[in-house]
């Protein structure tokens, strides 16, 4: 191959990059990801992963999946389950354990799933529930204390 053609390759190959790769400005509001299973997404540290948040307030529900930094794919993490202090709109707060949910389909297991899910009466709510996530740790990295309000509003952007 000629140092011609391997220019040729080289800025074939780049060029799509360019176009295609996620080149947002990812410290305001002018870039944005799709949650994957329709909840609001919570960007954790610079960009590295997302924790995507879905409450059903009629069944007193909540799920969160641990996603990339692109929310494009779901991140195993090995913890059993995830602390999340949360405060409903009338101003109770309570602490409930997230736990870890296996799924044969995704081959996710407990301490080793992208999923967790609980159902309580204190997420029973008729507005916005806000709260912090105490620890998640994925991939070698420790995100503490992460706040998040699924106002209704939310444009899922970060």
């Amino acid at each position: 191959m000629s140092l011609k053609n391997i220019v040729q390759f080289v800025l074939i190959s780049i060029i799509p990059c360019l176009f295609f790769a996620c080149g947002g400005d990812h410290s305001g509001h002018g870039h944005a990801h799709k949650p994957m299973f329709g909840g609001v997404l919570v960007q954790l540290g610079d960009h590295a992963h997302n924790l995507e948040i879905l409450h059903d307030k009629d069944a007193g529900k909540l799920d969160l999946y641990i996603l990339g930094g692109h929310a494009a794919k779901v991140i195993k993490i090995a913890q059993a389950s995830i602390s999340v202090n949360v405060e409903t709109p009338g101003g109770e707060t309570a602490l409930i354990e997230v736990p870890a949910q296996a799924n044969e389909l995704t081959n996710e297991t407990v301490g080793d799933t992208s999923h967790f899910s609980v159902t309580h009466n204190s997420l029973k709510t008729t507005g916005a529930l806000k709260g912090t996530v105490q620890k998640i740790e994925a991939q070698g990295a420790v995100y503490e204390q992460v706040a998040f309000n699924l106002n209704t509003d939310h444009d899922h952007s970060h």
